[in-house]
């Protein structure tokens, strides 16, 4: 195939390949999902120290067989050994036929742009979907009802919905206890709460400086709440894809949300997956079965 050809095919899958976030983009637009006023102007993201727990992910993607990608996104680290981020991150709804060969992680770094890979904390590959349930066994997988169907296929308006069930795990297969201070849920936001968010954007034209190597944080507040969606009012860029949206409460950083977005439907600010009793449980579920197959 010539490189017309490759750029030809690009061209054509390009749309659907970032409807849900690939190439680190924040995510699909959607005129459905979130409404409200805003209680406050937009907040800007800036540099951060070490956040224990906070996890830049690096995925090596394969798409049609001719088509490579390394993909820049965040995570955070619960229970010592599992990782939660969006689903997008990890199976693109659009392109069922794409993979991730190999995933890179790196806990709690400040900057990882000169740690190489021989010095990753952890390299996982295995990753397993089914479409509709929690697979028995699988290194990663995503929500359940994160799925591909035939409407998507080269429509990105038609996964708009997608954002509602956009959320995966990932276990690392070794314990870094002592290395998060996330806890997971348990918390019911209302519009005008404090949330904060931590991860690796890496578009310079929204976050001043930014290079997805680099770990930044915002504090803001929460917007709008729609179903199992929020918005808060940060500034944010693709590469932080999965950060976890969290608030403090008795000197713990409980988990509220996994950042999915921006700037949805023309409605201006951050969008967030709700944790909820339905990811928890598909948590929970996952973990067991990894816990099992030990």
């Amino acid at each position: 195939m010539t490189r017309k050809s490759v750029w030809h095919v690009f061209r054509v899958i390009g749309p659907a390949l970032c409807a849900l976030g690939l190439f680190g983009c924040t995510g699909v637009q959607s005129s459905d999902q979130i409404t409200g006023s805003d209680v406050a102007a937009s907040q800007k993201m800036s540099r951060a120290g070490t956040i224990e727990g906070v996890c830049f992910l690096k995925a090596s993607r394969k798409y049609a067989a001719i088509l490579d990608q390394t993909a820049i996104s965040t995570g955070v680290l619960l229970d010592g050994r599992y990782v939660l981020t969006a689903g997008h991150n990890l199976f693109n709804a659009s392109y069922p036929w794409g993979r991730i060969e190999l995933i890179g992680i790196l806990v709690g770094e400040p900057d990882v742009s000169e740690v190489g890979p021989d010095y990753l904390d952890a390299l996982v590959s295995g990753g397993r979907v089914e479409q509709g349930m929690i697979p028995v066994d699988g290194v990663w997988t995503v929500a359940p009802r994160f799925q591909w169907s035939p409407s998507t296929w080269l429509k990105p308006s038609a996964s708009n919905r997608m954002i509602q069930h956009d959320y995966g795990f990932i276990d690392l297969g070794k314990s870094f206890r002592g290395r998060s201070s996330f806890v997971l849920g348990g918390v019911k936001l209302k519009v005008g709460d404090v949330v904060k968010v931590a991860g690796y954007p890496g578009d310079s034209k929204r976050v001043k400086g930014a290079t997805g190597e680099r770990l930044y944080q915002a504090e803001g507040r929460v917007t709008a709440i729609k179903a199992n969606l929020f918005r808060y009012n940060v500034i944010t860029a693709k590469g932080l894809s999965g950060a976890p949206v969290w608030v403090e409460r008795g000197g713990k950083k409980i988990v509220v949300g996994v950042h999915v977005g921006s700037d949805f439907g023309g409605e201006k600010g951050a969008v967030a997956r709700t944790v909820d009793n339905a990811l928890i449980r598909d948590w929970n579920l996952w973990k067991s079965r990894r816990q099992a197959a030990d």
